[in-house]
């Protein structure tokens, strides 16, 4: 097994955390809700103007606007920044914020950060770097940058 595959391993299984798998009924139990999970772990991708965005959660006009406007700022990575606005994925479940742990979602942002590096290498044969936020139910999110720099923006 893998330096990784361990690191993996032991992320998700984070000390304290209660609940053996085979007490949560989620595969079957709601199907549509396994497909959304689905669909967050393997996402279809658009590229855009130097960027890889989620396509379900692409808007062209925000992203346009980001990357129009980094015309007048200088050092931002407006590639970046848009990927990270389009491509963000919360971690939080918004109708149960007194419940929030933080290890269970930094095990989740471990398990998606490792399924989508190795998704999108393999179908869009790009390397992504995945970013995370994690401090409280509020700041709770994850997403993937394709590191392209300003040198690369195609306008």
């Amino acid at each position: 097994m893998s330096e990784e595959s361990r690191h993996l391993l032991a992320a998700v299984t984070p000390d304290g955390v209660a609940g053996l798998d085979h007490e949560i009924r989620y595969l079957g139990g709601n199907l549509r809700e396994a497909l959304a999970h689905y669909r967050i772990l393997f996402p279809e991708l658009i590229s855009y103007r130097g960027g890889l965005f989620i396509e379900s959660h692409f808007d062209q006009q925000i992203v346009n606007d980001i990357l129009d406007a980094s015309r007048f700022d200088a050092g931002d990575n407006a590639v970046a920044t848009a990927e990270q606005y389009v491509n963000a994925v919360s971690l939080a479940a918004e109708d149960d914020q007194q419940h929030f742990d933080i290890a269970i979602a930094r095990a989740n942002a471990a398990a998606i950060g490792w399924v989508w590096t190795r998704w999108i290498r393999e179908t869009y044969a790009v390397e992504v770097k995945v970013e995370t936020s994690i401090s409280s139910a509020e700041d709770c999110c994850i997403w993937f940058e394709t590191g392209t720099s300003d040198e690369n923006f195609r306008g």
